[in-house]
């Protein structure tokens, strides 16, 4: 028997759903030329992800679409209006059971983890190392080096899942003590699922 997230629509399991990546040079306009391809085939924005790195704009978006719009169609149009500007665009069908499981479980519970202090090499492996090592997924991150008076200061923050079997408390110690190690500050809370 399939597991069901209480959250996740009932509906889900009818839908058919496309995750959609742009990504060129930024420049403004490319957001509303994908919304408008996306409007005029009638597709829903179920979710959506954008950011600027270094002057590359990346956007990522998951779509639910009418049963007249196959990928085909929906790739062709989104690429006729992203190539003039540059943008490498794709589309991917996800599978209903992929976007459950995506959004998580009844059995695990979500938490923040923030980390401060002078950048290095080996801190994201570090972190993200012993997180893999206790099967907790992460589900967002964001790293950024804040540089001031030519001291910079490296922060990352992540949003992850911890699984029933994993004891919140035990991790973040297990953080805490790979913080010093790293000489960073790490911080883990708990997040209600309204903040997210």
């Amino acid at each position: 028997m399939t597991e069901t997230h209480p959250d996740i629509d009932k509906n889900a399991t009818t839908k058919t759903y496309y995750a959609m990546t742009a990504v060129g040079k930024d420049q403004p306009g490319i957001v509303a030329a994908v919304t408008r391809v996306l409007f005029e085939l009638g597709c829903n924005i179920e979710d959506s992800s954008h950011t600027l790195l270094g002057g590359e704009f990346a956007m990522i978006l998951l779509l639910t679409v009418n049963s007249d719009v196959n990928r085909d169609r929906l790739e062709s149009a989104l690429r006729d209006a992203g190539t003039p500007m540059g943008l490498s665009i794709s589309v991917c069908p996800i599978e209903a059971a992929e976007l459950i499981r995506a959004q998580g479980s009844a059995h695990t519970l979500p938490f923040l983890i923030s980390v401060y202090g002078s950048d290095q090499p080996g801190i994201i492996y570090r972190i993200t190392q012993h997180l893999a090592d206790r099967d907790v997924n992460i589900t967002d991150m964001n790293t950024r080096v804040i540089r001031k008076d030519n001291s910079p200061t490296y922060v990352m923050m992540l949003e992850i899942e911890v699984p029933s079997e994993v004891n919140p408390s035990h991790l973040t110690l297990e953080l805490e003590g790979i913080g010093k190690e790293l000489g960073v500050q790490v911080g883990v809370r708990p997040v209600e699922v309204a903040e997210l």
